[in-house]
């Protein structure tokens, strides 16, 4: 032909039946009128030999006796062709299901600039992976009417995947968020540690993890409430570890709000340091530690401890604000300030416990000074 002779080579391709009206089931969509007029005869093969998606899908599909085919929306007219080639070829077509899509927050299909779109990269930031799997489980199906969390086996036991919604369903990373809290809330703080390692490492000395096991437990203790993800408790720890804290803004607003606050952390360093509170880390402290739970509950049990326990520095200091006058909601602000350089965190006696008595003498006469 004329085309062959400008060196133009002719791509196979499938020939359409002419306006033949399809009524086919989707397992989402149920049954789906479609007119094969408005498909055009889309080619099986390239010219250089190389089988196209639509071809190729259905031979693969032959071969490993697929049974059902779960894919996006946006294939459903690829569905249209391969139905029509399974026909042609003489074999039973799978059970398709064409599931929504994720949009984001203004409905639109989910892009990069609107989340990570990778599942990798939630790991990575450290998201529970069980958090993961049942939020996402949860885009356009629901498990039960009254909960949102479930186990990877009971949604296997519930699940019917004609109960997808016909909707795309609309991704929303803060309630990923939130999902990924309640997960880590869940977890003992032993196994919070445990899986909070890999982002840990750059912030917890290395003697830390072989020795004081159970004082690190504690730490994470107090932060499971804080944080959705575990590469969120990293940033959090490196007032325990340094010489002395920097000072944020806040904390050096509440250690400047009194004239008379520097010599209330002086004489509360000198009351410390008589105390008996625990070691400072590199010490070991590991006796305190197995014996003190943290953080400290309202009204839980005082723990047998032979150092002070967080409830009974909290007594001495309750006595000490007394005995030179100054309110204790006065008080606590700028001791925080010059323990841990900023104006959040855990308790300010488990602060006190877990920093030990050397660590909390030195930083409360540094302030003082």
């Amino acid at each position: 032909s004329a085309l062959e002779e400008q060196g133009r080579k002719p791509n196979i391709r499938f020939k359409m039946p002419e306006a033949r009206v399809l009524v086919v089931h989707d397992l989402i969509r149920g049954e789906v009128e479609v007119n094969t007029k408005e498909l055009d005869d889309w080619v099986m093969i390239r010219p250089d030999g190389v089988p196209l998606y639509n071809f190729a899908c259905v031979v693969d599909d032959i071969g490993m006796k697929i049974t059902h085919v779960v894919r996006g929306e946006e294939h459903f007219l690829n569905g249209i062709k391969q139905r029509l080639l399974f026909e042609a070829l003489g074999h039973e077509c799978p059970l398709y299901a064409h599931i929504p899509l994720i949009l984001n927050k203004e409905g639109k299909k989910l892009s990069k600039r609107d989340a990570d779109t990778n599942m990798l990269d939630y790991r990575d930031k450290g998201f529970p992976p069980e958090a993961v799997f049942n939020y996402i489980a949860l885009l356009g199906w629901g498990f039960s009417g009254d909960r949102d969390l479930f186990t990877r086996q009971e949604m296997v036991e519930v699940f019917q995947i004609q109960n997808i919604g016909k909707a795309g369903a609309k991704f929303d990373e803060e309630k990923l968020r939130w999902m990924c809290g309640e997960y880590v809330r869940r977890w003992s703080p032993k196994e919070c540690l445990a899986r909070s390692e890999a982002w840990l490492d750059a912030a917890v000395p290395a003697d830390a993890w072989r020795t004081h096991e159970a004082w690190l437990t504690n730490i994470i203790a107090c932060y499971q409430e804080r944080v959705a993800i575990l590469s969120e408790f990293a940033p959090k720890l490196g007032w325990l570890f340094a010489d002395l804290p920097p000072m944020d803004e806040a904390a050096q607003k509440n250690l400047a709000k009194d004239p008379a606050a520097k010599s209330w952390l002086a004489s509360y360093a000198d009351l410390l340091a008589t105390s008996n509170l625990p070691s400072s880390w590199p010490s070991d402290r590991s006796a305190a530690d197995a014996a003190v739970a943290l953080p400290t509950k309202k009204d839980a049990p005082e723990p047998v401890c032979t150092s002070d326990t967080p409830a009974k520095i909290e007594a001495a200091t309750r006595a000490f604000t007394e005995r030179i006058g100054v309110k204790f909601g006065n008080f606590v602000h700028p001791v925080r300030a010059a323990l841990t350089g900023t104006d959040k965190g855990p308790g300010l006696f488990d602060v006190v416990f877990l920093l030990g008595k050397e660590a909390c003498v030195r930083r409360l006469r540094a302030a003082a000074q």
